[in-house]
Formats: structure tokens, C-alpha cells, sequence
């Protein structure tokens, strides 16, 4: 008998949960939250009129600018005025790395 008190207790749990799927739309469907807002930098950095879809955050990182709506998502880099990859928290894009390496010293 005592072990089927926990299994008696487990109705009283889950009574106590929420299980509203949050807000629907007029068809009984969850609508989904909404995207996180976008980083300055990258807000700064996409031309004006360009819908917030459209940019996304590779792998790396780095900000780009969709091509396709495949997965996994590609697209060209997201660049600044000065025309570096925009990244977050400071994060060196793989172009910028082999850009700003130090020349290889040839007596290695």
C-alpha cells in the first residue's frame, strides 16, 4: 500500500499545472511569441526598409542576410559602413581572422 500512495499523489500535481498553451488566435492555434529584439549593431547596420526576417545568426556568430529560407539558413555577411561582419560580443568573423593574421614567419 505504500507504494501506491505516490502514484495516488500524482493526480493532485498535475491538477495544480498550468496547461493553457498561452495566447491563440481565432482558430484555437498558439500564436508563437515574437522573435528576441535584434542587437543595436545589427539594427545599425541593415538597410533601411529591410524587414527583420531576413537577418539571422550564423554559426559563427556573425550577423548575415538571408538568400534562402533553407535549413540550415545561408545568406552574405551583414557588413558595417566600414564594411566589417557584424558579430556579437565582439566575436572575430573567419574573413576578418585571415585578414588581420600576423604574416607567417618563415624561419618556423
Amino acid at each position: 500500500m505504500k507504494r501506491l500512495i505516490p502514484l495516488l499523489v500524482l493526480p493532485l500535481i498535475a491538477a495544480c499545472a498550468d496547461l493553457t498553451p498561452g495566447p491563440v488566435d481565432e482558430n484555437g492555434v498558439p500564436i508563437p511569441p515574437p522573435p528576441p529584439p535584434l542587437p543595436a549593431q545589427v539594427q545599425a547596420a541593415m538597410p533601411d526598409g529591410m524587414p527583420r526576417d531576413f537577418v539571422f545568426e550564423a554559426a559563427n556568430g556573425c550577423w548575415a542576410v538571408g538568400i534562402e529560407a533553407g535549413e540550415p539558413r545561408t545568406g552574405r555577411p551583414l557588413r558595417d559602413a566600414a564594411g566589417n561582419w557584424v558579430c556579437s560580443d565582439g566575436v572575430i568573423a573567419p574573413d576578418q581572422i585571415a585578414a588581420n593574421a600576423p604574416p607567417l614567419d618563415p624561419a618556423l
